[in-house]
């Protein structure tokens, strides 16, 4: 190989790690910080269904007590003269927009990482012919040392805690039903004549006529994940029971070993066509496989 060429990977080599490195500074100073910011709205969230539970004359006893009291100072939170029924809706409402603002933010940092993941593999295949000389050697580990920094930092995520099961803990445990009114009031209705996907919404007269003047948990849950009567621009509620689905189907398979997909699949009572995907060092796709279907004999 030409000095000259040597010099040019060794320039582009250089820039390129550096960009990696600053990129990484930025994101990891940024995620660390949202961490935290998450970590405290979402102890904000808690504090606000524990406060409205506690005025509504719900009592935390034992080692329920003992967890929260490391938290919050329940002995200051039972002082409290006067705390809204609704409050615990307006706190997620506001802190669910706030953790999706850092979400947002995280992942455009994923998209300048993917950005530069992509400009590494091709200096990387581009110099792979002449990996046999020490000095190339040199730059290709490097470079593979810093696509797998990038996809360790791609693991990152900011999540919300899990809120469906306090929601309905919420509701059950207490007895309580949601006004019509108060219930408009903590979401966004959709007037769009068509959602996202292109179908057609319910008219909005015809929304409101048909939500029942008392809402128990039951009603809630099917207006908000069933008829996903949210607007697809601040649909919060539906988030949280969308998440609850996804975690549901995740620890189905980590306890019984069948997917959701194989769940379906029995239900419908035919094979469906799936596929495994093969990927390279880079995380793309390289090759799909049709699978064979999984056909059960029925005597």
């Amino acid at each position: 190989m030409k000095k000259s060429l040597q010099w040019t990977y060794y320039n582009q080599v250089t820039e390129l790690l550096d960009k990696v490195q600053k990129l990484l500074e930025q994101y990891h100073n940024f995620y660390f910080s949202a961490w935290d910011e998450a970590h405290q709205y979402n102890k904000r969230i808690l504090q606000s269904f524990i406060t409205a539970n506690i005025r509504n004359g719900k009592t935390f006893d034992g080692d329920l007590r003992a967890k929260y009291e490391e938290q919050f100072d329940l002995d200051a939170i039972e002082k409290i003269p006067v705390y809204g029924l609704y409050n615990p809706f307006v706190s997620i409402r506001i802190y669910h927009r706030k953790i999706k603002a850092l979400n947002r933010k995280n992942w455009d940092y994923h998209k300048q990482l993917r950005e530069l993941m992509k400009a590494i593999k091709k200096l990387d295949k581009e110099m792979e012919p002449y990996g046999y000389e020490e000095m190339i050697a040199g730059f290709i580990f490097h470079l593979h040392e810093a696509r797998d920094r990038i996809k360790r930092s791609m693991d990152y995520e900011i999540n919300i805690m899990a809120l469906a099961d306090l929601i309905r803990f919420y509701f059950v445990e207490n007895n309580w039903m949601m006004d019509k009114h108060s219930f408009l009031q903590i979401i966004t209705v959709s007037k769009d004549k068509r959602r996202w996907d292109g179908t057609r919404t319910v008219p909005y007269a015809e929304i409101i006529k048909d939500i029942p003047d008392l809402i128990d948990y039951n009603t809630f849950e099917r207006l908000i994940f069933m008829e996903n009567l949210e607007d697809d621009k601040d649909d919060y509620l539906h988030d949280i029971f969308m998440d609850q689905v996804m975690d549901v189907m995740k620890k189905h398979r980590e306890q019984t070993g069948v997917s959701a997909f194989e769940v379906f699949q029995e239900a419908l009572g035919k094979p469906l066509q799936t596929f495994t995907l093969e990927t390279d060092a880079y995380g793309d796709v390289v090759n799909v496989t049709p699978n064979k279907p999984s056909i059960k004999l029925v005597r």
